[in-house]
C-alpha cells in the first residue's frame, strides 16, 4: 500500500519570493546596494526591489482611506505618524539640533541632509566630469 505524502513539508520559497521580508529584517543581495527594482506601482510608476516595500508604499501613499486629518489645513493621511510628521510644518518648533554647529531643524531628515556639510565625504559623483559633491542636490 503506497504511503501518503506528508502534509507538513516546508518548501524553500522561489527566487522571486526571497526578496520579501518583514520589517526590520534585511536580506543580503549579490548585487549589493543596487538591487534590481522589479516591482512597480501601478498608480505612480515608482519601483521597488521587494514586494513588501511596494505594499508599504501602496498602504501609505495610495491608501483606500485617509482617516487622519490635519486640524490646521485639513490635509488627510492614512497613517497617524504621517499626520504627526506633517503637523511640524505648521509649527515654528525645530527640535532636531546639529551637534556640530547648533543649527536646528523641523525634521530628522533635514538634519541628516544638513550634517553632510560638516563632512569631507563627497559621495555624489557627476557622470559627465570628474566633480563630486556632498549632497545629491548640489550634484544637479
Amino acid at each position: 500500500m503506497p504511503s501518503e505524502a506528508p502534509t507538513n513539508i516546508v518548501t524553500t520559497p522561489a527566487k522571486e519570493d526571497q526578496n520579501q521580508s518583514p520589517p526590520g529584517r534585511k536580506i543580503s543581495s549579490e548585487k549589493g546596494h543596487h538591487k534590481e527594482k522589479r516591482f512597480g506601482c501601478s498608480k505612480c510608476g515608482r519601483s521597488f526591489s521587494r514586494v513588501y516595500d511596494l505594499k508599504v508604499h501602496n498602504d501609505s501613499v495610495h491608501p483606500e482611506t485617509r482617516p487622519f486629518s490635519c486640524p490646521k489645513c485639513n490635509k488627510s493621511f492614512a497613517l497617524k505618524r504621517s499626520l504627526n510628521y506633517h503637523i511640524t510644518i505648521h509649527s515654528n518648533e525645530r527640535p532636531y539640533k546639529c551637534g556640530v554647529c547648533g543649527s536646528s531643524f523641523k525634521s530628522p531628515d533635514t538634519l541628516k541632509q544638513h550634517r553632510a556639510i560638516h563632512s569631507n565625504e563627497r559621495p555624489y559623483e557627476c557622470g559627465e566630469c570628474e566633480s563630486s559633491f556632498k549632497t545629491p542636490k548640489t550634484l544637479k
